[in-house]
């Protein structure tokens, strides 16, 4: 959890399936630690758990990139987990909202017939089942990204990482860091 914390917001290099799930874990434990709390507390300490959520989401982000680089992928493919959560969102809002408008037709609320007002929730049911299942995808797609196993190649997203052809240590003709010895370039 240290090193967690020491790579707060870094996107680059790799990171290890034990370091993954290492924060993993200590993010559960501290956030059912947290909810427990505020839910044993008369004094409201709910707001504990939303503050360690908004405190550990970047770093949460940058350990699932380091994951993905380590088995050769890039981090945008994180974005394919969130963009099913929000799809998921956006289908349960129209579904609720499909739903709450058959209702008020099954009230006599709006005009029409009971027929409509059927049609209507079993239309807000579909769309409730299509972001369940968008949920499950995102699920589905966060648990292979995260349990990869690693590929060599992906040491291409290392912070020293060396352009195709080029010798160690150099890249451009400049050593990489202080105290390295350049080395000699292929002579053409």
């Amino acid at each position: 959890m240290t090193r967690f914390f020491r790579k707060y917001v870094v996107f680059s290099g790799r990171a290890s399936r034990s370091e993954f799930w290492w924060a993993i874990l200590g993010y559960v434990i501290v956030s059912v630690v947290l909810s427990w709390l505020g839910e044993m507390s008369r004094n409201g300490l709910d707001w504990l758990s939303s503050l360690w959520s908004l405190a550990t989401f970047l770093p949460m982000l940058a350990v699932l990139v380091r994951r993905l680089h380590d088995s050769n992928r890039s981090g945008w493919w994180a974005a394919l987990p969130s963009g099913l959560s929000f799809a998921g969102l956006f289908l349960v809002l129209i579904g609720a909202a499909q739903f709450i408008f058959g209702l008020g037709s099954a009230f006599g609320m709006h005009t029409g017939s009971s027929d409509w007002a059927r049609t209507i929730g079993i239309g807000a049911l579909i769309w409730i089942l299509l972001a369940v299942l968008c949920w499950v995808a995102s699920l589905i797609s966060w648990i292979i990204f995260a349990t990869a196993s690693s590929n060599p190649a992906g040491a291409r997203f290392d912070d020293d990482a060396q352009p195709a052809g080029m010798p160690p240590y150099q890249y451009g003709g400049y050593p990489q860091g202080p105290g390295t010895i350049p080395t000699p370039g292929p002579q053409r």
